[in-house]
C-alpha cells in the first residue's frame, strides 16, 4: 500500500431487523473533493466493536455477501459491485481461516460521491442487533495530489 497520507474510518450502521439489501454510505464532509487512494474493510474477527458507536462489527460471513459500488460526481459507477471481501486486508495470523486479500486494492485518485455510493448484499443481513460495517478510506487532499503530480513531472 502507498504511504498513509490521510485516513478516515467510515461507519455504515444496519439497524436491528432491517431486511434491506442496499445501504447508502453517509455523506462524509471530510472526504468531499479528495483523491481516493485505498479502502480496507474490517470484519468482527479483527475489530469486535466500533469505537464511535459501541455496536458490534459485521461478521465476515455477512461481508462475504457484500458488494461495494463507488460513484463519482458525474454519476459514473467506476467501482461497480466490488466484492467487499477483496477489500479485507487484515488477518489475525498467518494460519487464519478469515478470508482476506494479500494484495491491497489501490485507486488512482478518483473523487467519490459518497452519498451516491453504497454497499449491497446478495442476501439481507438482518442483524439481531444494530451492527456496523466499518472501513478505512485512505486519501490525499486535492492540493496534495496536485503537488505530488507536479513533483513527478520531468
Amino acid at each position: 500500500m502507498q504511504n498513509l497520507s490521510k485516513h478516515e474510518l467510515i461507519t455504515v450502521t444496519i439497524l436491528t431487523g432491517n431486511a434491506g439489501t442496499k445501504f447508502p454510505i453517509p455523506d462524509l464532509p471530510n472526504l468531499r473533493n479528495v483523491k481516493l487512494m485505498g479502502i480496507s474493510f474490517y470484519p468482527d474477527e479483527i475489530i469486535t466493536n466500533n469505537l464511535s458507536t459501541g455496536n458490534t462489527v459485521m461478521p465476515i460471513a455477512n461481508l462475504q455477501l457484500a458488494f461495494l459500488t463507488l460513484v463519482d460526481y458525474g454519476g459514473f459507477e467506476f467501482g461497480n459491485e466490488i466484492p467487499v471481501i477483496t477489500l479485507n486486508h487484515a488477518t489475525t495470523n498467518v494460519t487464519t481461516s478469515i478470508p482476506y486479500s494479500r494484495e491491497e486494492t489501490t485507486f488512482e485518485g478518483q473523487n467519490v460521491n459518497w452519498p451516491k455510493s453504497y454497499i449491497e448484499f446478495a442476501v439481507a443481513p438482518a442483524p439481531g442487533a444494530d451492527t456496523d460495517i466499518i472501513f478505512s478510506v485512505y486519501y490525499y487532499n486535492q492540493t496534495e495530489a496536485d503537488l505530488l503530480q507536479f513533483g513527478n513531472r520531468k
